[in-house]
């Protein structure tokens, strides 16, 4: 195949593979004719491939072939070398030119049935004109020839044909040589309706609209026939049409396979093919991205995209137990495709022993499955099915790119505004206000009269479902309180502030008998819209025990892939209470009440490496399920001093005495303080 299709363009492969088709079909036509059961046989010199070859393959084979463990005499017939050897007798297996001097012919033909090959207990058995043929090969010069699937393809001469009239191409004298071999005559010349038809339906898959059929039909100026097929071709349905052949070649699907059988985001490959198809992309370059498009120097994300021709593959869970064993079932499978799609060969056999019929070893075998051995399978947890890969749409590359430069202007500025601060001299009135504003935090409001931030940036918070009432805070704090009547709750603004990825603490006063209630959340599974959570009872969760706090982080929104942590006290008691979930990504969960670290609590799964992204607002005093504002799990108490942190907190001596770490750090000259100071 190489030969013939190298530099071909897709749409040329299209035309080079349909006229393979035809010319196949009228090949086995032509089998059939020759044989004596259709019409007189063929007289003249045998061919090997198509007379010889299938029969020491159906009778020889199997003693005398590929395979090293059921090989009898140490003689192989599936190789020039083995068929024209000589044996320790002296005699010569096939002796071109001369049958009786031929040890196969003697063996074949004789009626000594300890000599007979096949042997009688074997099942197998040549019949007359099968053992006529060996010995006209054998004594027209016994010429062997390697299988046509190994061999570079030869532009062959036209055919002599009796009616040259009727070709009209090159094809055609193919076509009618074999027909009149068999006596038979063309069909008539189809209808330009049917012609115009078969021509829509293989181009784009569909048949022309009666109005088009029509005007089609009324177009009787020169080249309309060439007109047509370049508009179908120009189509975007041509893609789709040539693509259907391949994308069952690279076993699409849009599950997963197995008894889950879920859902996975692969159309955005098929849309690579039917492009490439539309684009006439080259062949060569077709089968390069598609085999190893991530590994190309500089990779384009089409080529990545294009790589996951191999991706296809049937995919267990993520945390299925049996994870090693589907791992190795996908590299089988891509071994075994890539044999199929480009070599042209069933690899398979060769997954056991030696290949029976072709010339593929079980160690070349496992040679091609190394290749595949190396790539990533897994994802993590349910419905992560390997890696993954972001996909902007259509005409939004340019747009995600101009955010990501605005993204590393703002890295840079606030790297620049935190060197400012921290070479600034304070003054004792600015120290005063820097710790009345919750130094260090991401975001705090303190609810102690109104719903303000501490932290401008973070935006004040809107009442959800009622208004809070003031009350007295707890006394360490010398200031009120807000009061939530199990109906009501409070949303922060809709800022990218608030959308932790990484590692995070959130603290707060909390003096409350609800057994079930979120703290700080934006969470909602029932929308697919999973981040992390903070509060009591763990949303009745089975892990969860109502009155003791819980912390939930998962690293996917769609489906649940993270881990949970449960305190080992209640803290419903009534009474005011410090609070406190510390995350760090990849590493921990903890729990902290009254400014303690809770030792005892229990973690369920690994803390994941990063926090997905929810579109939920950040609620304080309730959660979600399935709603767009706090539905559920509403507080009934107190709440204060409410705090974000972009950073685990090791203990909480920043929450409640800031003066301890960032009294030092401002009251030192700038030139004296290190960089952990300098970032405080």
């Amino acid at each position: 195949m190489r030969g013939i299709a190298e530099g071909l363009s897709l749409r040329g492969l299209v035309s080079y593979y349909g006229a393979m088709r035809l010319l196949f079909s009228l090949s086995l036509a032509a089998m059939f004719l020759s044989s004596p059961g259709f019409g007189k046989e063929k007289p003249g010199k045998v061919d090997f491939l198509e007379d010889v070859r299938p029969i020491i393959a159906g009778n020889c084979f199997p003693c005398h072939g590929p395979d090293k463990a059921k090989r009898k005499s140490r003689l192989r017939l599936d190789t020039s070398g083995g068929i024209f050897s000589t044996r320790e007798s002296g005699r010569r297996v096939v002796v071109p030119g001369d049958s009786d001097s031929s040890l196969l012919i003697e063996r074949v033909e004789t009626s000594d049935r300890d000599e007979l090959m096949p042997p009688a207990d074997s099942g197998l058995a040549l019949s007359p004109a099968q053992v006529d043929i060996l010995r006209r090969w054998v004594e027209s010069g016994g010429q062997w020839e390697e299988h046509w699937a190994y061999k570079a393809p030869v532009r062959p001469p036209l055919p002599e044909v009796k009616d040259s009239g009727w070709v009209r191409n090159p094809i055609d004298a193919f076509v009618l040589s074999h027909l009149e071999m068999g006596n038979l005559a063309p069909s008539p010349v189809a209808s330009s309706t049917t012609l115009l038809r078969r021509l829509w339906l293989d181009l784009t898959g569909t048949p022309p609209a009666p109005a088009e059929l029509q005007r089609c039909l009324e177009d009787r100026n020169p080249g309309s026939w060439e007109k047509i097929v370049d508009r179908l071709l120009a189509s975007p349905h041509f893609g789709e049409r040539s693509a259907q052949d391949w994308l069952d070649a690279a076993r699409y699907a849009d599950t997963t396979g197995y008894a889950a059988d879920k859902p996975r985001e692969m159309w955005v490959y098929r849309e690579w093919v039917i492009d490439a198809f539309n684009s006439d992309m080259p062949f060569d370059q077709f089968t390069i991205e598609q085999l190893a498009g991530d590994m190309l120097p500089g990779a384009t994300v089409s080529q990545k995209i294009a790589s996951g021709f191999h991706r296809n593959s049937m995919q267990a869970k993520g945390n299925n137990p049996r994870k090693e064993e589907f791992r190795v079932k996908g590299v089988v499978d891509r071994v075994n495709t890539t044999g199929r799609v480009w070599l042209g060969v069933s690899l398979e056999c060769a997954e056991c022993h030696d290949h029976k019929y072709d010339p593929i070893s079980q160690r070349d075998y496992y040679r091609v499955y190394a290749l595949f051995n190396n790539i990533p399978h897994l994802g993590e947890g349910y419905g992560v099915h390997g890696p993954l890969l972001k996909v902007p749409p259509p005409g939004q590359q340019a747009e995600l790119d101009s955010l990501e430069r605005r993204r590393s202007q703002l890295v840079k500025l606030q790297a620049r505004r935190v060197e400012q601060l921290g070479s600034h001299e304070y003054t004792p009135g600015e120290i005063s206000r820097l710790l009345a504003g919750a130094p260090g935090a991401l975001a705090a409001w303190g609810l102690s009269g109104d719903l303000e931030s501490v932290r401008a940036k973070a935006g004040g918070l809107l009442p959800a479902g009622g208004a809070v009432e003031w009350v007295e805070g707890p006394p360490s704090l010398g200031r009120r309180a807000a009061r939530f009547d199990g109906k009501s709750s409070l949303l922060a603004e809709n800022t990218p502030l608030l959308d932790l990825t990484g590692s995070f603490t959130i603290s707060a006063w909390v003096r409350t008998k609800s057994a079930v209630a979120d703290i700080v959340s934006k969470y909602d599974w029932l929308s697919g819209q999973r981040s992390f959570v903070f509060g009591v009872g763990g949303e009745g969760d089975k892990n969860a025990v109502p009155g003791h706090l819980f912390g939930w982080v998962s690293s996917t929104a769609a489906a649940w892939n993270g881990a949970q942590v449960h305190s080992s006290r209640a803290v419903n008691d009534g009474r005011w209470h410090h609070v406190a979930f510390a995350f760090d990504a990849g590493k921990s969960m903890k729990l902290f009440i009254d400014g303690k670290p809770d030792l005892e609590a229990k973690l369920i799964g690994k803390a994941p490496g990063r926090v997905a992204s929810s579109s939920r607002r950040l609620s304080v005093g309730a959660g979600y399920t399935k709603s767009e504002v706090p539905d559920e799990f509403f507080i009934k108490g107190d709440l204060a001093d409410v705090r974000l942190y972009s950073r685990p907190l090791a203990n909480m001596d920043t929450v409640f005495s800031p003066s301890t770490e960032i009294l030092a750090a401002v009251q030192k000259k700038p030139s004296l303080r290190n960089e952990k100071e300098r970032a405080l």
